[in-house]
């Protein structure tokens, strides 16, 4: 068995070269094909609210439609991950959402069923019938980082009007410049 470099930024159409050991060249099998592919990391953090589906574009090499996506916490493995969602916090209880199936475009609905920070991407190739169909297995996107946003707080809080009130809730994804409102329900 040969292990062979692949190319960091991923390729489609890269023919195979090989020389054999004692041999003074290279021959270039040009009917032993390879596609390298790589999903591209995110330009910005993807921020999804809890229960909301967020579409999420993924580009790279042979990002094609019935590839598969997920998002894992940061300790999890892509592999070892519940196939119905991205694993389970033992501390919270936060669920991630279940793996999702690439549209034409590149795009998938991304869904988290509670909050939970730095999550990481998962992404599941498709192969082409040429190359026999089927799945490769889950290649992990450090690069890819995603926030599942929440609110918890107390399920009910009064005020005296007149008085500014200091927010009595937490949760994931916060940050300056959001805003939040108490409406009439």
């Amino acid at each position: 068995r040969v292990a062979l470099p692949l190319p960091a930024a991923g390729a489609e159409g890269l023919v195979l070269c090989y020389r054999f050991q004692g041999q003074p060249a290279f021959k270039r099998y040009a009917t032993v094909t390879l596609a390298a592919f790589r999903v591209a990391p995110f330009v910005a953090r993807v921020v999804a609210v809890a229960g909301v589906p967020e579409p999420v574009a993924f580009q790279g090499v042979g990002v094609k439609a019935g590839d598969l996506a997920k998002f894992v916490r940061p300790q999890d493995d892509c592999e070892a991950a519940p196939a119905g969602h991205g694993g389970t916090d033992p501390d919270t209880g936060a669920r991630l959402g279940a793996y999702q199936v690439v549209r034409e475009g590149g795009a998938a609905d991304v869904s988290f069923e509670s909050g939970q920070e730095d999550a990481v991407l998962c992404y599941r190739f498709r192969r082409s019938e040429a190359a026999g169909g089927g799945l490769l297995r889950w290649l992990r996107v450090d690069a890819a980082r995603a926030t599942a946003a929440a609110i918890t707080g107390p399920a009910h809080a009064e005020a005296a009007v007149g008085f500014a009130l200091a927010p009595r809730f937490s949760g994931q994804g916060l940050a300056t410049g959001d805003e939040a409102w108490y409406v009439r329900a």
